[in-house]
């Protein structure tokens, strides 16, 4: 017969692990999340949180980022990555980002903290949002959208 002691650290042990959504990309069963960027290079240590989890994951080339997924890039670390529409972004320092799709599908970089380098396609737009604001870079006819933010530490942009 099992003890009232054991029925207990089972029940506890098996709520302290349904808690963790470790691996899980944090969409609904059925639910397709939306692709916002491919890490194309990387050197040093990059890590992934993906939506709505509570635990970082290495990052490798060829990763695929999608809506709501945090990266972080340490502190001698440089990461290249693809977003969806044909910009391209550097991120290179200690740094703390995701990507989200703004309206009219241009691609919104979240930086929290670090140098990003966004360049975006012809005719195109880049959005690049910080704790203190949100720039945003249109391209010309013939032209790339080019912009290159740092926020320091404490958010000052």
């Amino acid at each position: 017969m099992i003890s009232r002691a054991c029925c207990c650290l089972a029940l506890a042990f098996l709520a302290l692990t349904s808690l963790s959504s470790c691996g899980e990309s944090g969409k609904k069963r059925g639910e397709t999340a939306r692709v916002t960027g491919v890490l194309m290079e990387a050197r040093g240590a990059q890590d992934i949180r993906p939506a709505a989890s509570d635990c970082w994951l290495a990052a490798d080339v060829g990763a695929m980022l999608t809506e709501g997924d945090t990266v972080w890039n340490s502190a001698d670390s440089t990461v290249l990555v693809q977003l969806t529409g044909g910009a391209e972004m550097w991120v290179s320092g200690r740094a703390c980002f995701s990507v989200t799709t703004a309206g009219g599908g241009a691609p919104r970089v979240e930086l929290s903290y670090g140098g990003a380098r966004v360049q975006g396609p012809e005719r195109e737009r880049v959005i690049v949002g910080t704790p203190a604001c949100a720039v945003t870079a249109s391209a010309g006819k013939t032209s790339r959208a080019d912009l290159m933010v740092t926020v320091e530490p404490g958010g000052a942009t």
